[in-house]
Formats: C-alpha cells, sequence, structure tokens
C-alpha cells in the first residue's frame, strides 16, 4: 500500500507539472494576443481621436480623401476579446485541479479568468454601443465589397464617405466622442487584462525554471505568434536553463 500511494503521488507530481507546462503554452500565447489587440484598438482608439479633431478645427491639415478612408477605416476596427484558455477550462471540468499544488498559481488562474469574463461582459455592452455608429458611418460610405466564386464575402475598401458630412454634422461629432470613450474604456481592460496573462506567465516561468526566455520573446522585433515559447519534457534546473 506504502509503494501504491508513493507510486500515485510521483504521478501525480508527473502530472500537475505537464499541467503546468501546458498552461504556460496557453498563457504565453494568450498574452501574445492580447499584445496583439492592444495595439488594435489602441490605432483604433486614436484614429477616432483624429477624426474627432479634424471634425472640431484641432487638425488643421488638409487630408487628401484616401487618407480620410484609412482612419475611417482603422477607427472603426475591432477585436473581440479571447477565449477562455483551453487548458484551464479543460483542468477545471475534469478535476485535475487538484494537481496543482501552487495555491498561489491557482489565484492567478481564477484571477485571470474572472477579469477575462468580466472584460467579455463589456465589451458585449461596449460593442451594443458603438455598432449603432458603425452603422451610421458605413451607410455614408461606398464599401467595395464582392462575392468570389464559393459565395464568400471578400472585404472591399471603404471609399467616397461624405467628407462634408463627417466633418460638419454636430451628431456624428456626438456619435464620434462616445465611440471614442467606449474604444478607451475596453483599451483599458485589455491592457489590465494583458498585464494579468504576462504575471502568470512570470509566475509559470519561476515554476518550470525557465526564466528570461518569456521577456527575450516579448521584446523580439517583428514577434510572430507561432514562435511563442513553447515548454516541452522535463524543467530544466541549473545552469542550462
Amino acid at each position: 500500500m506504502q509503494a501504491e500511494n508513493w507510486y500515485s503521488s510521483r504521478q501525480d507530481r508527473a502530472d500537475g507539472d505537464q499541467l503546468l507546462r501546458r498552461l504556460y503554452n496557453d498563457y504565453t500565447g494568450m498574452e501574445y494576443v492580447l499584445k496583439s489587440s492592444v495595439v488594435a484598438i489602441d490605432g483604433a482608439f486614436r484614429q477616432t481621436d483624429h477624426l474627432i479633431k479634424i471634425h472640431d478645427g484641432r487638425d488643421a491639415d488638409e487630408h487628401e480623401e484616401d487618407i480620410l478612408y484609412r482612419i475611417v477605416g482603422t477607427s472603426l476596427q475591432t477585436t473581440p476579446p479571447p477565449q477562455p484558455i483551453a487548458t484551464q477550462s479543460e483542468m477545471m471540468s475534469s478535476g485535475q485541479v487538484r494537481l496543482i499544488e501552487d495555491r498561489q498559481l491557482l489565484a492567478a488562474f481564477n484571477n485571470f479568468e474572472l477579469r477575462r469574463a468580466y472584460t467579455t461582459n463589456s465589451y458585449d455592452q461596449i460593442s451594443d454601443t458603438i455598432q449603432p455608429i458603425r452603422r451610421e458611418i458605413y451607410s455614408k460610405m461606398a464599401l467595395l465589397d464582392e462575392l468570389n466564386e464559393e459565395g464568400e464575402v471578400l472585404f472591399g475598401a471603404a471609399s467616397e464617405i461624405d467628407i462634408d458630412w463627417l466633418l460638419s454634422d454636430p451628431e456624428i461629432y456626438r456619435s464620434l466622442t462616445l465611440m471614442r470613450r467606449m474604444q478607451g474604456q475596453y483599451l483599458m481592460q485589455l491592457q489590465m487584462l494583458e498585464a494579468q496573462a504576462h504575471d502568470v506567465v512570470v509566475a509559470l516561468e519561476e515554476k518550470l525554471g525557465v526564466p528570461g526566455r518569456h521577456d527575450e520573446f516579448l521584446h523580439a522585433d517583428d514577434v510572430d505568434a507561432e514562435a511563442a515559447p513553447q515548454v516541452t519534457g522535463e524543467p530544466q534546473t541549473g545552469e542550462d536553463s
């Protein structure tokens, strides 16, 4: 019985280590996704602010129409919040959570999921507010979309927007200021979620004995999602870790 208990405990530790490595890979990928989302939403927020400055005369430059099309197109971009961490969802539903002995890590996993769910709910509310504004702007544009042979929509450029309306109508000004506020709120929530994902990744690196790999990846030029650090096999220790 003692031998069986020893073997069972040893197997649980091995399974727990493997689970942590999977979580590390998932959270590293999650942070990359959130980093990209923050960049996209920040761009939309800044371009919406640019449109407002053009509208109220604080940007006196004469903008070519194609430049305005690009500004409008970027301001209308949206990035939905990420889905739950796959390994974490599996861990909770299968009871494998018992394999994680580090209570601080468990708390970090739970806090991240709570923040992610909160961000998702907020995104739905924000999207409900912004969507009518997008439709209002799109109704004043020529959208060069078309169908391919398979009947799928190929999204083309937006052009021939009613510039006079965009730059002078008081209603669109109010709509743009509301959209900027909504984008700013969503941006802050994504930034907080990204910071939490980063903290989890760093904690997992310390637990698994792979310090430095993540920061090296995160600050590399031209980051490729598929090049995110992946941990496989046994955790390394010592000078070669």
